[in-house]
């Protein structure tokens, strides 16, 4: 065989190994759930369900996320929105819920969009925590 023809003739044989893989993975492949949405429309939730209620107090922190604050694990960031003041951006946390011994200061922000105008949004920063 010339070396040209062997060429076409071990592109061909990966052509087919590659399709058969393909294959298999294919035929593998299953079900993951039994969940399956409905196709009639979902019922909303009424606006005067309790978690839309705005939280008890003055200037109380709403809309409030948890989010991985370094790639190493040691820090957090906590978010939280407040509507009637800026207040402070300090977050107090500890070991224990007692013991509440540690502190960190984080920074807010307010922005604008045409006639909308957002509460104070707040971020801070948790560090040198445990993992």
């Amino acid at each position: 065989m010339a070396m040209g023809a062997l060429r076409r003739h071990q592109c061909l044989i990966a052509a087919f190994v590659l399709a058969g893989l393909l294959l298999v993975q294919a035929e593998a492949r299953g079900v993951t759930s039994a969940y399956r949405r409905r196709l009639e429309a979902a019922e909303d939730m009424p606006l005067d369900a309790d978690v839309f209620a705005v939280p008890p107090g003055h200037n109380a922190p709403q809309q409030v996320h948890v989010t991985l604050g370094d790639q190493a694990g040691t820090a957090m960031t906590v978010s939280w929105v407040t509507v009637d003041e800026v207040g402070n951006s300090t977050v107090m946390y500890g070991r224990a819920m007692g013991r509440l011994d540690m502190a960190a200061e984080g920074t807010h922000t307010r922005y604008k969009y045409h006639n909308y105008t957002s509460g104070f949004i707040h971020h801070c920063t948790l560090t040198s925590l445990e993992v």
